[in-house]
């Protein structure tokens, strides 16, 4: 659907960063923790609002 690199997402962008004979894995590894590092702050800041949604989904 994306023709352009600067429109990938961050996943995609992995995927397309892996050469086809070649995977530099340390690269790959250092991109995958960059990828995950704005999902982790998000989900620390929040965490206490996301249990207490969970927990307080089944009661009316």
């Amino acid at each position: 659907m994306l023709s352009q690199n600067d429109y990938f997402t961050l996943q995609v962008g992995l995927n397309a960063f892996q050469g086809e004979l070649q995977i530099q894995w340390h690269y790959v590894l250092a991109m995958t923790v960059v990828t995950l590092l704005p999902i982790t702050l998000v989900f620390a800041f929040l965490q206490r609002f996301i249990t207490t949604g969970i927990a307080t989904t089944g009661m009316k």
